[in-house]
């Protein structure tokens, strides 16, 4: 995959990443696919603030500005 971000001059996704969350974003990871994984948040990308379920990601969400899925 990362070889085809660069083949189109997209940058890495950890560096997309990291920009969210300079520029003030949240990452949240979806409880139900971490569990079906098997994975644990110390497993995830250091900037994810929580493993959160969808209601409780609807409920952060209320008021946010912008919202990517």
């Amino acid at each position: 995959m990362n070889k085809m971000l660069e083949k189109n001059g997209i940058p890495p996704v950890r560096d997309l990443l990291e920009q969210i969350v300079e520029m003030g974003g949240h990452l949240w990871g979806c409880k139900m696919t971490v569990d079906l994984m098997g994975l644990r948040q110390n497993m995830m990308f250091k900037g994810v603030s929580g493993i959160i379920t969808a209601p409780d990601f609807i409920k952060k969400s209320e008021d946010a500005q912008i919202i990517f899925i």
